[in-house]
Formats: structure tokens, C-alpha cells, sequence
């Protein structure tokens, strides 16, 4: 009974240990690539380095905590079929155009670089939504399988 525990103990270390050092790799890869000259690495830079005002503000921890479950509810319900879940779903698409609506209009200085990826992720965003609207109007439309 006591390896068993030491076992799950060593595992849920392992894997807080695991996310920890991913977030360190991607922090620094972001760094690193914002020094690169060519378009490619400033690009990566922009998109991995994008994370750090929401990482290093202890009040992201605090709204974090207060924000968790009720977003997880969000979650579960998108995992609804249909027309149901489709707002659930649909939230994911909505912030990032909204997220970097706002980073474009606060980061105009950023160069043309940081403006091309901003801009190609809300291409994506409105891409993603679409493409979530359309296969649930398809799915709703189609008739039932009578297999």
C-alpha cells in the first residue's frame, strides 16, 4: 500500500515537473527567437513570447484560481453535440481575435512581423469559427442514421 502511494506521489511530481520545465523551454525559446534576425525566428518570437503578460502578474494566478472552475464548466458544455454547445465552442475562436485585436492596436509599434502574425491568428480565429458553425449546421441538417 505505501509503494503504491510513493508511485502516485513520484508521478504527480513528475508530471508538475514536466509542465514546469515545458513552460520554461517555450519562455526561453520565445526569447531566443525574438533575437533571431531572420523573419521565421522573429515570427516564433512573437507567437511563443505572446504568453508572458499573462504568466508574470500575480493577479493571473489569483483570477486563475476564481476562473478555473467556472471555465471548466464552459469546457465540459462545449463537449456538447450541436447546436447546444456551439457558443461553448466558439469562445475558443472569439478570444483570440479579441486578444489580438487588442495586442494589435496596443502594439503598433511592434513592426510588420508582429502585425503579419497577429493578423494571420485572426484570420485563423475567424477560419476556426467558421469552420465550427458550418460542421455543426452540416451534423444538425443531415439526417439521422437509421443504421
Amino acid at each position: 500500500m505505501g509503494a503504491r502511494i510513493a508511485a502516485r506521489i513520484a508521478t504527480r511530481i513528475a508530471a508538475a515537473s514536466a509542465v514546469l520545465g515545458a513552460g520554461a523551454v517555450l519562455g526561453l525559446v520565445g526569447a531566443l527567437a525574438a533575437k533571431g534576425g531572420t523573419v521565421p525566428f522573429r515570427a516564433a518570437g512573437v507567437v511563443f513570447a505572446g504568453g508572458w503578460p499573462w504568466a508574470g502578474v500575480l493577479m493571473w494566478g489569483a483570477a486563475a484560481v476564481l476562473f478555473g472552475a467556472p471555465l471548466g464548466v464552459l469546457g465540459n458544455l462545449a463537449r456538447n453535440p450541436g447546436v447546444a454547445g456551439l457558443p461553448f465552442r466558439l469562445l475558443v475562436p472569439l478570444t483570440a481575435f479579441c486578444e489580438t485585436s487588442m495586442r494589435l492596436g496596443a502594439e503598433a509599434a511592434a513592426g510588420p512581423v508582429a502585425t503579419a502574425v497577429r493578423s494571420t491568428v485572426r484570420v485563423l480565429a475567424v477560419l476556426a469559427a467558421v469552420t465550427l458553425a458550418g460542421h455543426t449546421a452540416w451534423r444538425w441538417r443531415r439526417p439521422a442514421d437509421t443504421g
